[in-house]
C-alpha cells in the first residue's frame, strides 16, 4: 500500500472509485456508477464479444455488462 500512496494512485481510486474494464484493461474510470454503466455498454456493443465489466475500485467488486 505505501507504494500506491507515494504515487499518488490511492487518491486518484477514491476520486474515481468505478472503472469500465475490457477484459483485464481499464477503459476509463468515473465519479458516478451510472456513467460507468453507461461507458461500459457503449465499449460493450462495440465488442461484443469480450468481457466488460465495471469495478468499484474501493470494494473490489465486478459486475460483468452483458447485452
Amino acid at each position: 500500500m505505501t507504494q500506491l500512496a507515494d504515487t499518488g494512485r490511492e487518491k486518484a481510486l477514491v476520486e474515481k472509485p468505478f472503472e469500465v474494464r475490457l477484459g483485464a484493461t481499464r477503459h476509463g474510470s468515473f465519479v458516478d456508477l451510472h456513467d460507468a454503466i453507461d461507458a461500459a455498454r457503449i465499449v460493450k456493443r462495440e465488442n461484443p464479444a469480450d468481457l466488460v465489466c465495471v469495478r468499484n475500485a474501493a470494494t473490489g467488486q465486478v459486475t460483468e455488462i452483458t447485452n
